[in-house]
């Protein structure tokens, strides 16, 4: 096994998860697995599954593509698209994430960045409002 393969295994299993198959996720993934993203810091293969399963709850026909990868020793750097639908309406994030694997060829870390004002708070009333007005008067004409 190689970085590159088990990327690539995980890379198919991260573009088909969905609700059916999320139990898969530990085939690929450390059971005290690190992951964080702008919204969540977690330890735990379990913690990570309840938040993907809050995201497939939450978000309609979702769609996660990843578009381009880069591998460093047991790192990968990853860019993505996730699109899907959210409160009814078309919703799409754009971000990177950083994979660490351990020995076992399995993901010890995944750390996610992406934009939660464009992404995210755009979609809640209260907040999208807000960030609307501020990205508006902070826009340079």
């Amino acid at each position: 096994m190689t970085i590159e393969l088990a990327f690539l295994n995980y890379k198919k299993f991260l573009e088909t998860v969905d609700s059916s198959n999320l139990d898969g996720l530990g085939k690929f993934v450390a059971s005290e697995v690190v992951f964080a993203d702008p919204l969540h810091d977690v330890i735990g293969l379990q913690s990570m599954t309840n938040i993907f399963q809050q995201l497939f709850n939450k978000v309609e026909d979702v769609d996660y593509t990843i578009i381009n990868y880069a591998i460093n020793d047991r790192d990968v750097f990853f860019n993505w698209e996730l699109k899907g639908m959210l409160f009814k309406k078309p919703w799409s994030v754009d971000g990177v994430t950083n994979l660490k694997f351990d020995q076992d060829f399995k993901v010890s870390h995944q750390i996610e960045y992406w934009d939660v004002a464009s992404g995210l708070y755009d979609y809640i009333p209260v907040f999208g409002k807000v960030t609307k007005l501020v990205k508006k008067i902070a826009k340079v004409t």
